[in-house]
């Protein structure tokens, strides 16, 4: 078939493997071991599940900004995949640090796929722990999450746990 012009070019599927991380040298030859045959799967099919795992390969060894390239380029193969957006969330928030990159992933996420539990949690943590400023619109992404999945369980405790948070906070502040 011919190539899709709006595609966007692939990553360079070559990238050093030289980096910090605290992998036991047995753990790192296996992870480098699959690295491999995953880059070979990629060259003969390139199918998606291949490059995520290059991108999960990649964080594994401790080249960040190797996997979020490569899970940029998932998310534009795959817009409407929500674990490229998860991945990217994570990675951003707990490896680069990057809080406004890893809240447009996780608002990216709950807009591909309203019932991806995991996001409303994430976002809730990276408001919670990250930016904090933000803390105030928990509430409100807990309250989104559960209208739009009212068996989500998880999402009601976590709301609970807010609140009593909060009002121990303000029993504090009273004291």
């Amino acid at each position: 078939g011919e190539p899709n012009p709006s595609a966007p070019k692939a990553p360079s599927l070559i990238r050093s493997t030289d980096f910090s991380n605290t992998l036991s040298p047995e753990v790192k030859t296996v992870v480098l071991a699959r690295l491999d045959t995953t880059i070979k799967e990629i060259e003969k099919d390139g199918n998606f599940q291949s490059w995520l795992m290059l991108g999960v390969y990649r964080k594994t060894l401790g080249d960040y900004e190797g996997a979020r390239i490569v899970w940029d380029y998932t998310k534009a193969l795959a817009p409407n995949e929500v674990v490229s957006y998860n991945n990217l969330a994570d990675l951003y928030h707990y490896y680069l640090k990057d809080f406004k990159k890893s809240e447009e992933n996780w608002k990216k996420a709950i807009a591909v796929k309203s019932d991806y539990i995991l996001a409303y949690s994430g976002l809730v943590d990276l408001y919670r722990y990250s930016m904090t400023d933000k803390k105030g619109e928990i509430p409100t992404v807990l309250k989104d999450g559960i209208a739009k999945n009212p068996d989500a369980l998880d999402l009601v405790v976590m709301l609970a746990h807010y609140y009593q948070e909060a009002n121990s906070e303000i029993d504090e502040a009273f004291e």
